[in-house]
């Protein structure tokens, strides 16, 4: 599977990925796969852990072509996050 079918089979199953995004292993709720307003593929999810230790936790955007390996974890939590301020710009949702 590639990681764009990982993505969006985590995104409508309702399951955690671990990422390894720029050198870091991550675990987050993914909850939008789409075009930014640049014409860069994103996912915007939730950061539940890993990453630096700058901003280890919280809503970021990550692009899919810096996604070096993705893997469905399981069931996340049953805790709604609403999308916060920094939870990112306009995103063109195709998934």
């Amino acid at each position: 599977m590639s990681t764009i079918q990982v993505i969006r089979h985590a995104i409508g199953g309702r399951c955690c990925l671990m990422l390894t995004y720029r050198n870091y292993s991550r675990v987050v709720e993914p909850y939008a796969l789409g075009v930014d307003a640049v014409g860069v593929l994103v996912l915007r999810a939730y950061q539940v852990s890993g990453g630096d230790e700058v901003q280890p936790i919280g809503w970021k955007t990550f692009e899919v072509a810096a996604i070096a390996g993705a893997a469905i974890l399981g069931e996340r939590s049953s805790e709604a996050r609403a999308p916060g301020p920094d939870s990112g710009g306009t995103l063109n949702v195709t998934c």
